[in-house]
């Protein structure tokens, strides 16, 4: 909705957005009045009570989104929300939704992350454990979850232009969503432990969801497609343009044109990043007499060595 309002500019599908996000965690809940409908559409009473309506923190549904403290439940459908929810505070201007991004943000790359950016450590639910909770070797770590972490890591760029945001986004891309993919294109991790044994995986039953090697395909495919989507849209991650510089977040060969305030800047940016430690940025653009094509990188800097 967020995306169709930045194209048509129609504020009815912003407003809806923002009633998504708003009405999510409220009482009375949704889920439980669907649950008590279908309950008395059916004549029959379930065998149990649904997952959804019983854990509702398994969808962030738990408390009002401005409420919330902590990154809980199903990994990927929280950094998802978190994407949209950071998208609206930008839209909106509404500093509310922007402080529960950051907070959120700050619990989990504080307290809820791996150091190679996977998230959601436990296999239970795909979901976050407790703080500090991150296992090696039962880590779930599932490779859409590092992609809408990814997703996030843009929108939080686009609110607030902050370097880390940017670093977590490399991280992620080039630990976890690479690793998930092998050179072949054609097998793939669905989890990402840091730690395998495979005789052990045979014969000890908390391993069920660790795979040695990558695999063909699975019974639920969303990795897959979701890998080859992040891949096809990188060149949204690699800059935030704002109104009047050019931020860079990643660094990817790369040739650009971005309008810059009332000019076009136009880059080329070389190298062999991350085997090589030095990346070459060249502005193409026409040289203008009265301006300067602005471009601000991570460091400040046209080339960059890392430390």
């Amino acid at each position: 909705m967020t995306r169709l309002y930045e194209v048509t500019q129609e504020q009815r599908y912003l407003t809806l957005a923002n009633y998504f996000v708003e009405q999510r965690g409220t009482e009375p809940h949704f889920y439980d009045i669907e649950y008590e409908k279908r309950r008395q559409s059916y004549h029959v009473k379930p065998s149990g009570t649904p997952w959804m309506v019983e854990n509702k923190a398994h969808s962030q549904a738990h408390l009002p989104i401005s409420e919330q403290r902590t990154a809980t439940g199903h990994a990927v459908r929280f950094v998802y929300l978190m994407t949209a929810v950071a998208h609206l505070a930008r839209l909106r201007q509404n500093e509310q939704q922007r402080q529960t991004c950051l907070r959120l943000w700050q619990n989990m790359v504080q307290r809820q992350i791996y150091i190679t950016g996977g998230i959601g450590s436990q296999s239970f639910g795909e979901a976050f454990s407790s703080d500090y909770d991150l296992p090696n070797d039962t880590a779930y770590a599932e490779s859409c979850a590092s992609i809408g972490l990814m997703m996030f890591a843009r929108r939080m760029l686009e609110m607030e232009v902050d370097s880390r945001y940017a670093d977590v986004m490399e991280r992620v891309l080039y630990n976890t969503i690479l690793g998930s993919i092998a050179f072949d294109g054609c097998h793939y991790f669905y989890v990402n432990p840091l730690e395998v044994h495979p005789k052990t995986l045979r014969s000890n039953g908390i391993y069920g969801h660790v795979r040695a090697v990558r695999q063909r395909w699975f019974g639920c495919a969303c990795c897959p497609p979701n890998i080859a989507r992040i891949f096809t849209s990188i060149g949204h991650y690699i800059y935030t343009p704002c109104s009047d510089a050019l931020y860079i977040n990643l660094y990817i060969g790369n040739r650009v044109a971005v309008l810059v305030g009332e000019h076009t800047l136009q880059l080329l940016m070389s190298g062999n990043y991350p085997w090589r430690d030095e990346v070459e940025i060249a502005v193409e653009s026409a040289h203008q007499s009265s301006t300067r094509s602005p471009c601000a990188c991570r460091n400040g800097a046209a080339r960059r060595r890392r430390p």
